[in-house]
């Protein structure tokens, strides 16, 4: 699936780890780059990197936090949602050919098991 998800994220203008912290921006932004880290498990210097990407594609937008001057926090643009919408366009496409090869029975294991996997990661 993975393997699936990287060939997918080659047909769009972005890679793998730059859509997950574009999608976290987009799902959760404002947000600074500490938590960008932490919740994607990426290395501070990887997390620099790849905002550093998106900001010079106009794609992300950086602005001081109000409540803190000395926070800067990051937000989409209004291309970096038009990348984010095509990109899901391309991963729904994807997945949904990956589940077309799964019987009804395996699909339920399958999201039964990763619901357990995600209640169990949430513990941690």
């Amino acid at each position: 699936m993975k393997k699936n998800n990287k060939k997918a994220a080659n047909g769009t203008a972005l890679k793998q780890q730059q859509f997950s912290v574009l999608n976290e921006i987009i799902w959760h932004g404002p947000i600074s780059q500490k938590e960008l880290g932490e919740t994607l498990l990426f290395e501070k210097s990887n997390v620099s990197k790849i905002v550093k990407i998106l900001f010079e594609n106009k794609w992300i937008r950086v602005m001081v936090a109000p409540h803190d001057r000395r926070l800067t926090l990051l937000s989409e643009t209004p291309e970096g949602l038009a990348i984010w919408k095509d990109c899901m366009q391309v991963f729904h496409e994807s997945s949904t050919e990956f589940t077309s090869l799964l019987s009804e029975g395996e699909e339920a294991s399958i999201i039964r098991l990763l619901k357990k996997l995600q209640k169990a990661f949430k513990s941690k």
